[in-house]
């Protein structure tokens, strides 16, 4: 009998034991990501970074010269969605909508690239992503929730620059899992 009261101790130290490191991975990784300063994150990646930092600094110093917008718009939780517009110089029909990827930002995924981006003739829209940034959101969605976020962007793009605009989904990490995910769902504006 002795044997058993010893087994189910264990059992119930395991039982706590794995409910705490879920407690832990879901506050770490999946709980809302704060806003956070790009060119200080740069500087913290150290001496091997530091051409690529270099770039990306370069890319950031050109996006904040531009004559950036800020936009929302609603997720279907109910939430705001705040974004970034980088309006193209000429008329266009042509948006590129830029997902960032896991705990990070536009700025810190896309300010290297943004410039290149615009001057494929695009205006560039760079959402927050749902529990980033300015964005609404508790938690982090993976990717999954994400990608209905992204069709909201989609759905704001049509009604900003008209239904017969032209959109270029780009994502990075988590945001590229999220445009596959929701290149494959039946209410993406075509």
């Amino acid at each position: 009998m002795l044997w058993l009261w010893i087994l189910l101790a264990v059992l119930g130290v395991l039982i706590v034991a794995d409910l705490a490191a879920a407690w832990f991975l879901i506050f770490k990784y999946m709980w809302r990501c704060p806003a956070f300063d790009a060119r200080q994150r740069l500087r913290a990646l150290g001496p091997d970074w530091e051409s690529v930092a270099a770039q990306a600094n370069e890319g950031l110093d050109w996006v904040e010269a531009q004559p950036l917008e800020a936009v929302s718009t609603t997720s279907e939780a109910g939430f705001e969605l705040r974004g970034t517009l980088l309006p193209s110089p000429t008329p266009t029909a042509n948006v590129a909508i830029c997902i960032h990827g896991f705990r990070s930002s536009w700025r810190m995924d896309y300010g290297a690239s943004a410039r290149f981006i615009q001057g494929c003739g695009c205006h560039v829209l760079f959402p927050d992503n749902r529990a980033h940034g300015e964005s609404g959101g508790k938690f982090i969605g993976f990717g999954c929730s994400d990608r209905r976020d992204i069709i909201s962007w989609c759905r704001y793009a049509e009604e900003r620059f008209g239904r017969d605009c032209r959109i270029l989904l780009v994502g990075i990490s988590m945001g590229g899992a999220a445009v596959v995910s929701a290149a494959g769902d039946p209410d993406l504006p075509a």
